[in-house]
């Protein structure tokens, strides 16, 4: 190879063998050719990029439009759940009002005239020991007498009776030692009439069923 390159006569050997090394190095340029249009291909015309653009273009607005989508549904769910939850919200302010004025009731009940009964007569059955087999033996009437009694206005009394607050009035249909007439607390008197009156009904409650 190298007397070819310096002009000199070469020999038969060193023929054949300059041609086997100029077939290996033309193996390898294709190799390496081969490699670079892998690598850089050929260029492409500014339709091809044009059509190539518009396709990008065309997947994102579509992309886009679905992310959009998406959005509006979640919007429109969100709404949904708003509305339910002022429905709900609605419901419940209802309900604590309907239930705001049944507590009131209670409390009227409790601490007015319902309330001042009941307690009174629970404390004739505790205190007293007016229980419902005790009130069973007072027939003819006579609680709803003595409760009679008890809801006369004093001055009623004193004018119809012309007694002494101590003395009962006529009507009475116990002992003297049992009329505790209270005056000065026209409330009290009447709480203990509404007693007598419940315990009565309860009583014929009992005997009529």
């Amino acid at each position: 190879m190298r007397r070819w390159r310096e002009g000199l006569p070469m020999t038969t050997s060193a023929r054949e063998g300059m041609g086997g090394e100029m077939g290996d190095s033309k193996h390898g340029f294709s190799v390496e050719i081969a490699a670079l249009r892998v690598k850089f291909p050929a260029r492409t015309t500014a339709a091809t990029m044009r059509d190539r653009m518009i396709d990008a273009l065309a997947a994102r607005v579509q992309e886009v439009e679905w992310e959009r989508d998406k959005a509006l549904a979640a919007e429109v769910k969100c709404r949904k759940n708003l509305g339910y939850a002022r429905d709900e919200n609605r419901d419940a302010e209802k309900r604590e009002a309907r239930l705001r004025g049944l507590l009131g009731d209670a409390w009227e009940r409790l601490n007015g005239g319902v309330g001042m009964i009941a307690t009174e007569r629970q404390r004739q059955i505790a205190e007293e020991g007016w229980t419902p087999d005790h009130d069973d033996e007072h027939e003819k009437d006579s609680l709803a007498m003595a409760a009679a009694c008890y809801a006369e206005p004093d001055w009623a009394r004193k004018f119809r009776n012309g007694r002494g607050e101590t003395t009962p009035p006529n009507g009475w249909p116990w002992d003297r030692e049992w009329w505790k007439p209270t005056p000065d607390d026209r409330i009290r008197e009447l709480v203990k009439a509404g007693a007598l009156i419940a315990a009565e009904i309860d009583r014929l409650r009992r005997t009529n069923p």
